[in-house]
Order: C-alpha cells, then sequence, then structure tokens
C-alpha cells in the first residue's frame, strides 16, 4: 500500500469516527495493521490534531452547556453529565478543561492544555507508553504538573534504557502542557565528562567569577544559568562531587545559587532539575541530596520488558536504519527471534547498535553485488546475536502468539509479507511466474514434461499448504470489512456460495477458506489475460490425488462460469482442488506423530535414519547431508524438508555438529515450524528417537525433553524378549530359532525367553527386566501390545528379514584406541606441502588394507571443493565410507606447519577412513584436539606410541 493510500485510508476512518470518542493512534494502528509510530507521523503530515484535541472544542461546548443550566455543578456531577452524554471521559480530564476554562474567560494567556506543539515527540511515542514504562510515564508527567513549578526528578536504571529519551520527553510534555513556555531551554549536561577534575565540573556547571582558579581571568555564567526558566538535565548525576550537591540544594530549597569563588552575591535562578543514574543512589549520592529529590523513577531493563515491546523496538530500529540508507531490507523471522532472546546488557542502546552493524553488513554484500537487494538473514547477524538462537530449545514461551513472518522493511513504512515461507505467497501471478520458470529450468535439465508436472504439482502443493497454514494460524482473523479492501464485495459473495456447495460434498471446510479463495480469484479474474501459461503444464496428477475434491472443483468452476460469466483457466481447477484439499476440516488425528529428521556433514545421517526405520518397521525418521554447498542454499534446503516432514507437532532435529544444530534452528523458524535439537546424534539415540515420537500422546516438547533428561540411559546392554503364551517352551524354541538364524547376535544382544501367562505377570516381569536392560524389540507368537517396544511376529521373518530388523543392533561401536594403529601415526620433523601429505596418509591406509584405490580421488575432490579444517591448525581429509573396507585414522604431526587451503594453517593432520557407523570417532577426536593441553602434548609427543597414549587416554587434560 502506498503512502498516498494510507493517508486516505486514515482520513477517512477519522472521518467516520465517533467524534465524541475519536480513536486514538493505538486504535487506527490497529486497524490500518501499521506501526503506531507511523500513524501518528501520517497524521502529522494531514495536519490532523491527536484524539484528545479533536474531540476537544465538542467537550468544551458540552461542559459550558452543562455550566450554564446549572453553573454550581461538581466536577463529580459533571463529569457523570457527560457520560450521559455518551463521552468516554475521566473526572481528571474534566477537572483540567475546568481550569482551562476558567484561565479563558479570566483572560489568562497561558492555558493549562494548549495545542501541542511537538505531539511527536512527547511519552506516546515511546514504545511500551501504554505497556511496561506506564507507571514510569505517569510519574515523569505527574513531576511535570505538580504545582506550582513541578518535582525535581531523578531517572534510575542501567545503561540504556532510555533514560536521556525520557528526560527529553518529560522537556517536551512540559511545554505542551503550559508548564513551559515554547522557548524554554533544556540543557544537558554529562558529570562524567569531568568527573577527573571535580573542581572544573562544579566550575561548569555554576560558573565561576574572575580570580577563582589559575586560569579564571573573567567572569563566566554556568550551564545552570542557561537553563533558567526550563529544565537541566544532570546525565550520570552520581559523578557530581559532593561540592556540586551541596550547591544544588541552595537551587532546590532557596532557587539561589553562587558561582564558584563567590562569597556574597547569590543569582535566582528558577529551573527544573533532572537527573540520571546506573548507580546504586544510596552509594553515590548525598543523604541531604537525596531527601531534596522527592521523584525517583525506574525505568526497566531490556530483559524485564515484554517479547512484544522488544519485538516492536527491533522492527522500529529497522526502519529507521531503512530511512537512513532509504533503501528496502528483506528480514528473515530468524533474525527477529535472534534479537529477541539474545542476552543484551547495554539493553535498548546496545539493541539499536547491534541492529545498524546488522544492517551495514548486509549493505556491504549488497554493494558489493552479492545480493541483487538488502537481505538480512543469519549469516549478516552479530555472534554475540546469533546466540540467542541457541535458546529457542530451552524457551517456554509460545513463539506462535509473538506472530513472526518474513518481514520487508521500506523506508517510511514498514509491512510484514504474507508467509512464512521464503518462498512468499504473493498471489496468482507469482504462482504462475514461478510454474512457469520452474518448468522452463527442469525443462533444460533433461527432465521428461510428464516428470516436470510431477515434480512442480509437488512444489504446488507445498506452497499452497504453507500458505493455508499462516492464513489458519494468524492471532486475529480477516474481518469481512477487512476482506472487503483486499478483494471485492461480488467476489466476495461467489466465493462464499461456491463453499457452501462444496461442503455439501465434502463436509465442513475451515472458514479461512474464504480468505485464501476470495484473494486467489480476485487475482486471477485481475490478471486472467495475461495468465495463459507458454509452459505445457498441467495439474492432472491433482486429478489423480484428489479425485473426489477434483470433481467438486470442477462443478465449482462451471458454476463459477453460470453466476459471473467468466470461465476460469483450466489449470484454476488444480488449484481450487488443492484449496479445497488443505482446507477441509480435520479432525483431531491420532496419527499425528513428531517429525525425526538426522542431520550430518556425511552419509552417517541417512544411514541412521534407516537403521531406525528397518528395525521399527516404519518410514518416519530421514536423514539429510549438509553437503559441501552454498549455505544459503542448504539452509533453505532445510527448511523445505523441515515443512515437507512435519506432520503438524514439529519436527526433532537429531544433529552430528552444533553448528548443523543451529542452522537446523533457523531453518525452522523460516520454516514456521516448531523445532528442537539434541546433538549430537548417534545411532541408538535415532532409534529411541524414532521409537518415541511414533507414541500418539507424543509432543514435541515431551520428546525433547524425555531425550535431553539425564537420566536416559541408552548404554543399557540391549535385549529382545521371545514370548509365548503359556510356560517358556515356545519362547526357548525361538530363542534358539533366532540363534540358528543370526549366530552373531548373542554376542551384541542377550535374547530372554519369557511367558506371557506366567506365575509372575507379564508386565512386572518386563518392568523387571527394563531395569538392568534396554528391550529393543519383542518376537513372539502374540503381540503384548507394549507401545514403545517394536513387535516381530514370530517365524513369519526369512533369515534375510530377520537379519535387517536386528543387525543394526548388532553391531558395536569401536572406540578411538581400535582405529588407530602406531603404523598409521607419522611424526614430520621436515617440510611438507599439502598433495604430499594426503598422499603419505593415504598410501598408509592403503597398505593396512582400510581403503579402496578410489578413496584418495574422493579426498582431493573434497579439498578441492573445501579444506577439511576440524580446529584450528587440525586438517582432516576424508573420503566417501562407500570407498572404506575397515575403519582407520591416519595421523601425522608437522612441525612445520602446512598451507593447508584458505590461509589455514596446520599442524596436525588426521585422515579419516570411516563408515557411516563410526561418525562417533570424529565427535571424540574433535573432543580430545580442542582442548589445548593435548594439543600441545601430540606437538611434544616423541614416538608414535605417545600420539596414542595421548589421544586414547581416558584421564581428563
Amino acid at each position: 500500500m502506498k503512502v498516498k493510500e494510507k493517508k486516505w485510508e486514515l482520513k477517512q476512518l477519522i472521518l467516520k469516527e465517533d467524534k465524541k470518542n475519536p480513536l486514538p493512534d493505538e486504535a487506527l494502528a490497529e486497524i490500518l495493521r501499521l506501526p503506531r509510530c507511523e500513524v501518528t507521523m501520517l497524521r502529522q503530515e494531514l495536519g490532523i490534531p491527536d484524539s484528545r484535541e479533536r474531540r476537544k472544542p465538542l467537550l468544551l461546548k458540552s461542559i459550558k452547556n452543562i455550566l450554564q443550566t446549572n453553573p454550581h455543578l461538581s466536577e463529580r456531577k459533571i463529569t457523570q453529565a457527560l457520560r450521559e452524554e455518551g463521552f468516554r471521559i475521566s473526572r481528571s480530564t474534566v477537572s483540567l478543561l475546568l481550569k482551562e476554562i476558567n484561565n479563558l474567560e479570566e483572560g489568562s494567556p497561558s492555558p493549562i492544555l494548549p495545542t501541542p506543539i511537538h505531539p511527536g515527540l512527547s511519552f506516546t511515542h515511546f514504545i511500551g507508553y501504554e505497556g511496561s514504562l506506564k507507571p514510569a510515564i505517569e510519574k515523569a508527567k505527574a513531576a511535570i504538573l505538580y504545582p506550582p513549578h513541578g518535582l525535581h526528578t531523578l531517572l534510575i536504571g542501567p545503561t540504556g534504557v532510555g533514560k536521556s529519551e525520557l528526560a527529553l520527553a518529560m522537556y517536551n510534555f512540559a511545554v505542551e502542557s503550559g508548564r513551559l513556555s515554547p522557548g524554554a531551554p533544556f540543557v544537558t549536561f554529562n558529570c562524567a565528562d569531568y568527573a577527573h577534575n571535580p573542581q572544573l565540573l562544579v566550575s561548569q556547571l555554576f560558573g565561576y567569577v574572575k580570580g577563582a582558579f589559575t586560569g579564571a581571568e573573567k567572569n563566566k555564567s554556568g550551564l545552570i544559568e542557561k537553563a533558567h526558566g526550563g529544565i537541566l538535565f544532570l546525565d550520570e548525576i552520581h559523578r557530581l562531587p559532593p561540592e556540586g550537591q551541596e550547591i544544588l540544594f541552595q537551587v532546590i530549597d532557596k532557587g539561589k545559587f553562587r558561582r564558584l569563588g563567590e562569597t556574597e552575591y547569590e543569582h535566582e535562578i528558577k529551573v527544573l532539575l533532572i537527573g540520571a543514574t546506573t548507580e546504586n543512589i544510596h552509594s553515590y549520592l548525598l543523604s541531604a541530596f537525596k531527601r531534596r529529590i522527592p521523584m525517583i523513577i525506574e525505568l526497566p531493563s531490556l530483559a524485564q520488558r515484554p517479547l512484544s515491546e522488544r519485538l516492536a523496538l527491533i522492527k522500529a530500529f529497522f526502519l529507521r536504519e531503512a530511512e537512513v540508507i532509504n533503501l528496502p531490507f528483506e528480514i528473515k523471522p530468524e533474525v527477529f527471534y535472534a534479537f529477541l532472546f539474545y542476552d543484551c546488557p547495554g539493553n535498548i542502546g546496545q539493541l539499536a547498535s547491534d541492529i545498524k552493524t546488522c544492517c551495514a553488513s548486509a549493505y556491504l554484500r549488497y554493494i558489493s553485488g552479492v545480493n541483487k537487494t538488502i537481505k538480512i538473514t543469519y549469516y549478516e547477524l552479530p555472534q554475540v546475536v546469533k546466540e540467542g538462537l541457541k535458546k529457542l530449545s530451552t524457551l517456554e514461551t509460545d513463539l506462535e502468539e509473538l506472530d513472526i513472518t518474513e518481514t520487508v522493511v521500506l523506508p517510511s513504512r514498514l509491512k510484514e509479507k504474507t508467509t512464512p515461507s521464503p518462498e512468499v505467497y504473493q498471489g496468482t501471478r507469482e504462482i504462475y511466474d514461478y510454474i512457469e520458470n520452474r518448468f522452463q529450468e527442469l525443462l533444460s535439465q533433461g527432465l521428461s514434461v510428464n516428470d516436470i508436472n510431477q515434480q512442480i504439482t509437488k512444489e504446488i502443493e507445498l506452497k499452497f499448504s504453507s500458505w493455508a497454514k499462516w492464513v489458519t494460524k494468524r492471532k486475529t482473523a480477516l474481518s469481512e470489512d477487512e476482506l472487503k479492501k483486499l478483494a471485492s464485495p461480488e467476489i466476495i459473495d461467489i466465493c462464499q456460495k461456491l463453499i457452501r456447495i462444496a461442503q455439501q460434498e465434502l463436509g465442513p471446510l475451515d472458514p479461512h477458506i474464504l480468505i485464501a479463495l476470495s484473494l486467489h480469484i480476485e487475482e486471477a479474474l485481475k490478471r486472467r489475460a495475461s495468465l495463459k501459461l507458454k509452459a505445457d503444464f498441467s495439474l492432472a496428477h491433482i486429478k489423480e490425488k484428489y479425485p473426489l475434491e477434483y470433481e467438486v472443483a470442477r462443478k465449482l468452476a462451471v458454476y463459477f462460469q453460470e453466476i459471473s460469466g467468466t470461465a476460469l483457466p483450466p489449470e484454476e481447477i488444480g488449484f481450487l482442488t488443492l484449496y479445497l484439499q488443505i482446507f477441509k476440516e480435520k479432525r483431531p488425528e491420532q496419527g499425528k506423530k513428531v517429525g525425526i529428521l538426522v542431520l550430518s556433514h556425511g552419509q552417517v545421517a541417512p544411514a541412521m535414519a534407516e537403521v531406525a526405520n528397518n528395525l521399527l518397521g516404519v518410514c518416519h525418521a530421514k536423514g539429510l547431508v549438509a553437503l559441501q554447498e552454498d549455505s544459503q542454499v542448504f539452509l533453505e534446503k532445510l527448511a523445505q524438508t523441515i515443512r515437507e516432514i512435519d506432520e503438524g507437532k514439529g519436527v526433532l532435529v537429531l544433529a552430528d555438529t552444533q553448528a548443523l544444530g543451529e542452522m537446523a534452528q533457523v531453518a525452522g523458524l523460516r520454516a514456521g515450524v516448531p523445532v528442537k535439537n539434541i546433538i549430537p546424534a548417534t545411532t541408538m539415540l535415532t532409534i529411541e528417537a524414532t521409537r518415541r515420537a511414533l507414541l500418539p500422546e507424543m509432543d514435541l516438547e515431551k520428546l525433547a525433553s524425555s531425550l535431553s533428561s539425564p537420566n536416559l540411559v541408552l548404554e543399557q546392554p540391549p535385549a529382545i524378549l521371545t514370548v509365548c503364551l503359556t510356560g517358556q517352551g515356545g519362547a526357548m524354541l525361538l530363542k534358539r530359532e533366532i540363534k540358528n538364524r543370526l549366530p552373531e547376535i548373542e554376542r551384541a544382544i542377550e535374547i530372554i525367553p519369557i511367558s506371557y501367562l506366567g506365575e509372575t505377570p507379564f508386565e512386572a516381569r518386563l518392568k523387571e527386566i527394563r531395569q538392568k536392560r534396554r528391550v529393543v524389540a519383542i518376537m513372539g507368537t502374540i503381540d503384548p501390545q507394549i507401545k514403545d517396544i517394536p513387535f516381530i511376529p514370530a517365524f513369519s521373518l526369512t533369515r534375510s528379514e530377520l537379519n535387517v530388523k536386528l543387525s543394526p543392533l548388532t553391531k558395536k561401536e569401536i572406540g578411538l584406541d581400535e582405529a588407530m594403529h602406531e603404523d598409521l601415526i607419522y611424526l614430520w620433523q621436515g617440510e611438507v606441502n599439502k598433495p604430499q601429505a594426503i598422499e603419505l596418509l593415504f598410501q598408509g591406509l592403503r597398505e593396512w588394507g582400510a581403503v579402496l584405490p578410489e578413496f584418495l580421488t574422493d579426498v582431493l575432490k573434497r579439498e578441492l571443493l573445501s579444506p577439511a579444517i576440524l580446529l584450528p591448525q587440525v586438517a582432516i581429509p576424508h573420503g566417501s565410507p562407500e570407498n572404506v573396507l575397515k575403519p582407520a585414522i591416519a595421523i601425522a604431526i608437522s612441525q612445520i606447519p602446512i598451507e593447508w587451503g584458505e590461509g589455514q594453517m596446520v599442524k596436525i593432520i588426521c585422515m579419516l577412513a570411516l563408515t557411516v557407523d563410526n561418525a562417533h570417532l570424529v565427535l571424540k577426536l574433535r573432543h580430545k584436539l580442542e582442548k589445548q593441553a593435548i594439543f600441545n602434548r601430540l606437538l611434544h609427543a616423541p614416538t608414535a606410541k605417545a600420539v596414542k597414549e595421548v589421544l586414547t587416554s581416558d584421564q581428563s587434560i
């Protein structure tokens, strides 16, 4: 919406408002969905007074009419009479108006409530004016209005909470209310500027006479005299020395003071003092001075203010930076969350500074050509701000309450986009543009038209689903009047009829479908002349997937043409089908589960997910590999994956590194899906997480909490129970059958035969076993219906099927001592370059029989893409697990640093030949090498044996 249109809407609202109770800026902002500060600015540009001033003439007229009828009525009676006339008014406001009427009748040139001179600079522009700052602002107003000349005030609070801004607002309020004349001075003085020289500080503040001290060659007035008739603001007043405080006693008590060096003459002064301090006033200010400051106002820190106010501050600061640069910003959701939750000890001042730094970084990428627009993402955030995202997994706050979406900040206005997705749904034109561009892109990749249609149909369905999810999650639904501003009444009326017809065949539809359908058809009709797709695109797959909804949509298209005289393009039937399917009102589904996503830098994640799925007989966990690609591209891919696997209960991410966990948190925010992280991921943890996610009552919070609990024991010895109905004969027979089919399994898993109907109840026996064993499966002729343990029917599996189910559990994780061999540890004294180092370590692994010849090519390819640096001065060249015959680690300690790429110098090189089951070794290795003491011991190790002892010793350093 353009500024001109906003002004027109604002003017119309004010013209139609109740004149007795005009709409304040807060209410106007809510109706127009704009920040309050922007509404105030627009109103001022239109020359429209605030709500108080707009109704003032009508109020004064009514009061005069009431007094003419009965001039002796009390304030209470007048207030009551005004309320009966329809005014919403307080007795205190009536009191002020009565005084103004009296002053005007007496010819007073200075009424108490004149037309505001700077209405935008008083308290109403403060974020939190009606919230956390309300008590402080009420006190500030009282301090200014208190007769006869106001109350001297002390503002206290930590650095950066806005004490200086509040002092200035008090001055503006004093001018607005007529307590000070428009030209009254507002003088500020920071006592810390001269704290090193108390005498100079006092002379600056109060002035001095000639000869008062060395260098005082003439009389000089002080700042307090310049503040005569106005306000003197003393910042960091705790730095004022005792002698300065004592001079202020005279100013406060008698309105008089002496300049430095004066002994007889006293200067008369009329000034209101406002002091500010970050310190404990009881420790830094004289008791006699404190007693003379009657009004003490404490401002809350940023941490004490509600998140809604902090979010408003963040948006306001981004808006301010957009105004400075005069260019729009595109801000991703994770940016707002990071600024909301990071530790900000410098309060509002630091928040503004960190946002400026963030904008500067984004602006640099823009002017250097990296980005075509100014995009503010996770990667532009200062590191201290990124830390805020780590708190998300432990927060109990309902993030949906904040209603954060991707946002565009434009100079002079702030407007939120209409979807939480990075691929923002902007109406029919963008959907068609997307189809056209995507079709050509896939065509150029050699895909057939049929495959392209299948792929784009899937992507379009996800876009519609994201759009629908945003619409239904809105805190406040659009009213019919608000909807009419976006779509014509005729279209809304037709859509209401279409929905009623659809409900006759499909049952109840979510009420939000009216918004989505009206906007879509409105845009489709506006652009129908240019919307014909050039690409050979078809939504036929939608018809196959949702035949019932498609048939209903076809009937709706026919009906639409009958009542509107306009035919919808064939593609629109597919779109209508998607809307009907997505907005079908579903009863709570018992089948919805928490999604499980495993993330890793290598092929470990898909393998872990596959093991868990095979064991539990499901297809629920998903693995994703963080490839060597642009981080922004991977972030979007990760967000898309999270959207796809979310069933409405959120996604639990198991990541092998902290960095991937943080990236998953950011991707979740972009996807609009709740995400919790657990680090590091292991095979057993993936199995347990997937098993628990299958439980119908499990939610994301409970799942993450249960797997993060210190009481969680995944290292208990695993066991399989074989169960028969009576006795133990059948169970024993089943145990022997398993041993015969998989003889290696008993070395890894204990097989325990038990009876379902034995002397000891089955549940009691199971509970007893689980105290000492981790029961990973139950096999038998009867399913005991234990919901958190998978059941495998007896004798129904072939050897190969049994192997798929149970062999993952027979694998024992090896330790560093088993992967390291003294023959694979090298101590280099001379100079070695990177290619030589890689070749030498590979040859060692090859001779040991650990890798295939292709391993070397794979390592070199990966290093060309991106040097594998684990830690400063530590490189970990590695190849694909498919070229590894057995796990091993070759290590070189070089006394001369080796250039490893991108300016990185390394002294320790660990070539990793690991299978998908040995990802834990990388974490153990990093845990050892990140300790400086171990790193130093390795550099000075005299032998290969000593190197191995340092890395495999369990002693903590």
